[in-house]
């Protein structure tokens, strides 16, 4: 009699040495970024960071920073509205950011963000975080949450 499950063991097993092979090559080439790979990232990391206090003139703090160490390296910012400005308040703000073209991007992708934030929160969700990640490729992240506690049934257990 056949064992039923040797098939799928045989495909389970192929598919974990597959994955196992493919993590360990990732991990081999994030270990083999050369020096100024690593120092050209840092330095642009610092550069951004560095300037990022100046998004609260346009109405957004910086909460969390997350660096990632991969291939391609990424930089996740966490931002939260702190206030409100009018479009002429922007636009002066634009044009005292426009030497400063990642922090003029971050602006913009804020801006956008916030909008749709604005747009798609309701009484039950909202969101005031917005998390810019920047990487290839880049990408913006609005978060909701529900603002009522929701009421379980008991357990039946």
């Amino acid at each position: 009699m056949q064992n039923p499950f040797k098939k799928p063991l045989e495909l389970l097993k192929e598919s974990f040495t597959f994955a196992s092979d493919k993590i360990n090559d990732g991990l081999q080439k994030i270990g083999s970024i050369g020096n100024d790979t690593r120092n050209k990232f840092s330095d642009y990391a610092k550069s951004i960071i560095i300037d990022l206090p100046l998004l609260e003139k346009a109405g957004y703090r910086t909460i969390q920073v997350e660096a990632g160490i991969s291939i391609p390296p990424s930089l996740e910012i966490h931002f939260k509205k702190i206030k409100d400005l009018t479009n002429e308040e922007l636009a002066e703000i634009r044009e005292e950011f426009k030497s400063r073209k990642t922090i003029l991007l971050i602006l913009n992708a804020l801006i956008k963000a916030n909008s749709f934030q604005q747009a798609i929160s309701n009484e039950k969700f909202k969101s005031d975080i917005i998390t810019i990640d920047i990487t290839v490729p880049p990408e913006v992240k609005v978060k909701f949450k529900r603002v009522e506690q929701v009421e379980l049934p008991p357990s039946t257990n």
